[in-house]
């Protein structure tokens, strides 16, 4: 066998293996992305009220990939530099808090400014090198409405002092005009707020 021939079949030989040889190989597996997601516990749409100052204060939730709550993120609470907002302690726009173990982190000291209207809050979390980030909107108005619950029950306690208000009155009224007056009058009659009781012998 001449050299030229050699060299001929050891290439056959190569591309005939090299296939097989690639085939072998397993593919390389994709990167895995691992991210974070926030989750507004408290504070979405939330309404401050300027003239009183009284705000609500914003709770976020850190959750990994895998729905599981992640404590000590780092998280960024910032209030827009203009325009309806508010300011953290020290005047300051933005403020940094570190979640707990249940995940969790909130805002505190926030105050509303005397800017009427809508605004957005924006949150940033970061642990290593995995970050989220959401908008939370919120608004500054100058009278804030009681949530719903509240104000039934409000309404409902107004509506049963006003009964017994008025059963107090209707019962004095009864007893004016009916006092005893000689010896062998009419029975007396005792007033209790809210019900009319007859008594005296038959």
């Amino acid at each position: 066998m001449t050299i030229q021939s050699a060299i001929s079949a050891a290439l056959c030989a190569f591309l005939a293996a090299s296939p097989a040889a690639y085939a072998q190989q397993p593919p390389s597996a994709a990167p895995r992305t691992e991210t974070l997601t926030l989750v507004v516990l408290q504070g979405q749409n939330a309404t401050h009220s300027v003239t009183t100052k009284t705000a609500t204060q914003t709770v976020v939730e850190v959750r990994d990939q895998t729905n599981r709550t992640v404590p000590n993120a780092r998280v960024v609470f910032q209030l827009p530099a203009s325009g309806p907002g508010g300011s953290f302690p020290g005047g300051r726009t933005t403020m940094t808090a570190v979640t707990n173990f249940q995940g969790q982190a909130a805002t505190s000291g926030f105050v509303p400014n005397d800017v009427l209207g809508k605004f957005e809050l924006k949150v940033t979390a970061s642990l290593r090198d995995k970050t989220a980030s959401i908008v939370i909107p919120q608004s500054n108005l100058t009278k804030v409405e009681e949530p719903v619950a509240k104000k039934s029950r409000k309404t409902l306690w107004i509506l049963l002092a006003g009964g017994a208000a008025a059963g107090a009155v209707a019962g004095v009224v009864l007893a004016t005009r009916k006092s005893p007056g000689a010896a062998g009058g009419p029975p007396p009659v005792v007033a209790v707020p809210g019900t009319i009781t007859v008594g005296g012998p038959r």
